[in-house]
């Protein structure tokens, strides 16, 4: 066939497919659509042999299937089948591709439900976790609830602490008192504390007695080892009375001291029992100077008391006698003075020995002049006892002497050896070594007997029905009565001074004085101590009321101020408040009730029993100072920050 020329070209079965041309290597022509044999035939109608020829797969040569749904991996597949005799290539189509998968539950993520709004409506963010298209849509977003509030603090209720227990915690139970949700989780229901053990008294160690003073007192010093929380007491006595080497102890009287005027002296001194309820009295001594049955005594033994029981005696063996109730009324006290006069009922008129003071002068005596003191001492015994000692000077209106003194011998007489009068024991004055004791003189005595003012005057209405106390008290009892005897501070110028300003003025030195010790305020100590009375047992026995409205400290004194502070403090109330309350609520315990419909009458409500107690005059408020005070150390009363009144 010649090179170059145009021949027609046949596919097998005998289709033309075209025109091709025929080169030296080989012959070029349109592709048919499947493999087969072609013959060539040229112009001149002659054939050329049978060619295999084999024809390669295109896009038309398959047929392929739908793609399958995308999977989770982003892929989707199909099937494609050759549809003719070719030869595969390059050009078959994909099989294989990738693709965005459609959206499932899965592909959702979305946040808790919101608080229910006052609306009804809660609301939650939701938003898909995966790069998907269509198929499952976005959860619901929003829906209907019933509104509870968010919890805040007030809503939980939790108990008390339990008590600490040896690992050092303690618990509580915390409950939710309201309907609501979220918001403030319950209070902690554990926390770590310091565990004290369980204990009744605090613990003291005192050091030896030191050596004996010439007045017979020795004492030592107290510390505090360990301190109770649960409970106040007294620390040990630091100071005591006793035998010194050089000094007799002191003694009962005899028959041969040769003192002038001796037998009538005894028979004049009596002992007071001066009773403040059915249970407590103030013991005293008292010099009878007139036969009617006047009694002269200290204020300080009658004052806050209803009147005294008289014991008489003839001699000085005797144990004073009280069987036939010889009961005496105060008369007069002094405002100024340590003094006071009681009225012996007396109903037959007996004629009383007793010792004329009016013509008695203390101005003649001289320094060394033996003075003997007669009185109903608390520390040794019962019977009359006897002292004596030197005159040692003045002291404004006391009479200084080395004559033993002690609580009890208040209100009895001081002698010369000649038998004249010349004062009452009235206190004991300490120095830093030593102390000696000072004699009311009878000089300020008769000056105020002719005139000197009186704190109150019963103008001599002896009125027998007025003081039921002493007619009922029980005289087979007498000796089981709590005795108590004053104990005026023998540093304490209210024993000497004989002004009522200075008096005060030593109120307010103390209040001063405790302002000034004031270490740091305890809140939780005041708010413990609050409404209670407390008794200073490491000085005096000092008085103060803790008033419940400020938790503050008032200055109580003498049973008198001690009576006009408690009322000064108190809170209008009415009659049938009072009178109907056997057990009183709690907001008023502690504090004083005035019956505002009455009199005014005080009440003090003590809250240990949440009963009232009632203070009708300077005694009953002295008997609920002494019955009701709690004990309290110096350390911690100065954790109490103190009041003005």
């Amino acid at each position: 066939m010649p090179k170059g020329k145009q021949s027609k070209i046949i596919f097998e079965g005998g289709e033309a497919l075209g025109i091709g041309w025929w080169y030296e290597d080989h012959i070029s022509f349109s592709a048919p659509s499947s493999s087969g044999y072609i013959q060539v035939i040229n112009q001149n109608g002659e054939v050329s042999n049978e060619f295999e020829i084999t024809v390669a797969c295109s896009n038309n040569s398959y047929s392929c299937g739908v793609w399958s749904s995308c999977s989770s991996s982003g892929t989707q597949t199909r099937i494609c089948d050759k549809i003719n005799n070719c030869e595969d290539s390059d050009l078959s189509p994909a099989t294989t591709q990738f693709c965005t998968p459609s959206c499932t539950s899965d592909d959702w993520f979305c946040t808790d439900w919101d608080s229910c709004l006052l609306d009804g409506t809660q609301y939650r963010d939701c938003n898909k976790t995966t790069d998907c298209q269509g198929g499952v849509s976005s959860p619901v977003a929003s829906q209907s609830c019933d509104y509870i509030p968010s919890c805040v603090l007030s809503d939980w209720s939790c108990t008390n602490w339990d008590t600490c227990s040896s690992s050092g915690t303690q618990t509580r139970i915390c409950n939710k008192i309201s309907n609501c949700e979220g918001g403030t989780q319950s209070p902690a229901t554990t926390q770590s504390c310091t565990y004290t053990p369980t204990c009744t008294e605090d613990t003291w160690q005192c050091g030896n007695w030191n050596i004996y003073s010439p007045q017979g007192i020795q004492t030592r010093s107290c510390n505090k080892t360990y301190d109770c929380s649960s409970a106040e007491t007294a620390s040990p006595a630091t100071s005591q009375y006793c035998q010194t080497p050089n000094q007799s102890e002191p003694q009962t009287l005899s028959d041969d001291l040769e003192i002038v005027n001796q037998s009538s002296i005894i028979k004049a001194t009596v002992k007071l029992l001066c009773p403040v309820s059915a249970t407590m009295a103030s013991q005293g001594s008292g010099t009878i100077i007139d036969s009617d049955g006047t009694i002269l005594t200290n204020k300080h033994v009658v004052d806050g008391t209803a009147g005294c029981l008289v014991g008489f005696i003839d001699n000085y063996n005797d144990e004073p006698y009280f069987a036939d109730r010889h009961i005496a009324d105060i008369y007069k006290v002094s405002s100024d003075a340590d003094v006071a006069i009681l009225k012996l009922r007396n109903p037959y008129s007996r004629n009383l020995t007793a010792i004329n003071i009016a013509g008695s002068n203390s101005n003649n005596l001289s320094l060394g002049d033996q003075i003997t003191t007669y009185g109903y001492p608390g520390k040794f015994g019962t019977k009359i006892t006897y002292t004596s000692g030197d005159f040692s000077g003045v002291d404004g209106n006391y009479l200084k002497t080395t004559a033993i003194i002690e609580y009890g011998n208040s209100g009895g007489g001081a002698y010369l050896k000649n038998g004249t009068f010349i004062g009452i024991p009235s206190a004991v004055m300490k120095g830093d070594l030593n102390s000696m004791g000072y004699i009311l003189s009878v000089n300020k005595i008769n000056s105020w007997l002719n005139g000197s003012p009186m704190a109150y005057n019963n103008d001599g209405d002896n009125n027998y029905a007025r003081v039921s106390i002493l007619e009922d008290i029980d005289l087979n009892t007498l000796d089981s009565l709590d005795l108590f005897i004053f104990s005026e501070d023998e540093n304490n110028n209210d024993n000497v001074d004989n002004s009522n300003n200075q008096n005060n003025s030593n109120s307010q030195n103390i209040i001063a004085e405790e302002k000034n010790l004031i270490t740091k305020i305890d809140n939780n100590l005041s708010n413990r101590m609050s409404g209670n009375i407390l008794l200073q047992v490491e000085k005096n026995g000092e008085g103060w009321y803790v008033n419940p409205d400020n938790e503050k400290k008032y200055y109580l004194g003498r049973p008198a101020d001690a009576f006009s502070i408690m009322r000064k403090l108190g809170l209008g109330a009415t009659h049938e408040f009072i009178t109907n309350n056997a057990i009183f609520p709690d907001h008023v315990l502690g504090k004083i009730l005035l019956d505002v419909e009455q009199n005014g009458e005080a009440y003090y409500i003590y809250p240990k029993d949440k009963k009232a107690y009632y203070l009708g005059r300077p005694a009953d408020a002295f008997k609920i100072m002494r019955e009701l005070g709690l004990g309290i150390t110096n350390s911690d009363i100065r954790k109490i920050d103190v009041g003005d009144i």
